[in-house]
């Protein structure tokens, strides 16, 4: 998200958030696999009180929804 946010390049990335590199390849895997739209789309969904079963978390990195 904080990439988003900040249409920083990834070099800039705070180090508290870790190694740009593997931040980078984290954030492909998930849009391969779907998850980051999981991610983006859960608070639209939670403010709109859907409750889709085609939005439960599934995949690697769906941990980090729980």
């Amino acid at each position: 998200m904080w990439k988003y946010r900040t249409c920083s390049p990834w070099r800039d990335l705070p180090d508290e958030l870790g190694s740009f590199r593997t931040a980078h390849k984290q954030l492909i895997r998930w849009a391969v696999d779907g998850t980051r739209e999981e991610i983006l789309a859960a608070p639209i969904d939670q403010c709109s009180g859907a409750d889709s079963p085609s939005r439960a978390p599934t995949g690697s990195g769906a941990e980090a929804l729980a």
